[in-house]
């Protein structure tokens, strides 16, 4: 079975949950290459049709799987070769023309996949499709102790650590909440989540006392899941999936748009100074890449086989 990835090439690596979902679909033999697309918006991503039949030609795929609206939209131009599209949230979630767009692919595409359930209100088509998490690579976390991932990452054991779900200059995470509620409490650094390779994430979620999240849109996401193979408690508005993977895990709370409220659960988690039992949520929802692998390669052999 040949496998043919559809993406964005714009940013200088590919994303790392779809090289890890790739990556553990290897291990079930199927063989895959990459098509990167570059460029940006509508015409950006219709400029490399030439260049995507050139790839088909050479690679003869069986199936391939876009990544996104937009990418999935240059895939089904061509109407040789079924097509998959994994839809993450900010291209059918997006109002206006990247909706209309996500939509049209939806209803074109083989089979679709979800990364949650939520996104289903966006969706104009009643058709058949899959709800599959992104998931996580189980080997890839190793348990390390907060003194030791502070002296890595050369934190002081004494300082008060909250770690923002992601840059603090995307207007969708909302880090003026963040920041409002932060500044309520005394001596909290509250830190960005940006520019650090994937092993200082994990280092640096081992690290902190809490991840908040205050975003007012989202798919998963998946620094969720991060933080609970890492045991770090969580703080977040509901937002996404999160609710469903954290409402029943101690330690972490599901809190409103207000930064008296949030302000309060960031003050309760240091008061506690647990770490969560996470790592059991992704095993027992099986949201690890291995098993998300499987049930991806079950939708590549149905449709092989009508």
């Amino acid at each position: 079975m040949r496998v043919l990835i559809v993406c964005s090439g714009n940013a200088q690596v590919i994303a790392p949950f779809i090289v890890e979902q790739v990556n553990a679909l290897k291990k079930l033999d199927v063989e895959i290459e990459y098509f990167l697309i570059k460029g940006k918006g509508i015409l950006g991503y219709i400029k490399n049709y030439k260049a995507l039949l050139q790839k088909i030609a050479s690679f003869q795929p069986n199936i391939i799987h876009a990544h996104y609206g937009f990418s999935g939209l240059l895939a089904i131009f061509q109407r040789r070769i079924p097509v998959v599209v994994t839809f993450h949230g900010c291209d059918i979630q997006k109002r206006g023309v990247n909706n209309i767009i996500s939509n049209f692919v939806f209803y074109l595409a083989n089979s679709s996949i979800f990364v949650n359930s939520k996104m289903l209100n966006f969706v104009i088509f009643k058709k058949k499709h899959t709800i599959i998490s992104c998931g996580i690579d189980l080997d890839e976390y190793q348990y390390i102790s907060k003194e030791e991932a502070r002296i890595n990452l050369r934190f002081s054991d004494k300082e008060k650590l909250v770690l923002f779900s992601s840059s603090f200059d995307e207007p969708v995470k909302n880090y003026d909440l963040a920041k409002k509620a932060v500044e309520k409490l005394e001596n909290i650094k509250l830190l960005e989540l940006k520019g650090y390779k994937r092993e200082e994430v994990i280092q640096l979620m081992h690290a902190v006392d809490c991840l908040l999240i205050t975003s007012i849109r989202e798919t998963g996401p998946q620094v969720v899941k991060e933080a609970l193979m890492c045991g770090c408690p969580i703080i977040s508005v509901d937002v996404g999936d999160v609710k469903s993977l954290i409402e029943q895990v101690a330690g972490c709370f599901i809190v409103p748009y207000d930064e008296n409220i949030i302000a309060e659960k960031i003050s309760l988690v240091f008061q506690n100074n647990n770490r969560i039992k996470g790592r059991e949520v992704i095993i027992e929802k099986e949201l690890y890449n291995s098993v998300i692998a499987k049930k991806i390669k079950d939708i590549y052999t149905q449709i092989l086989n009508k």
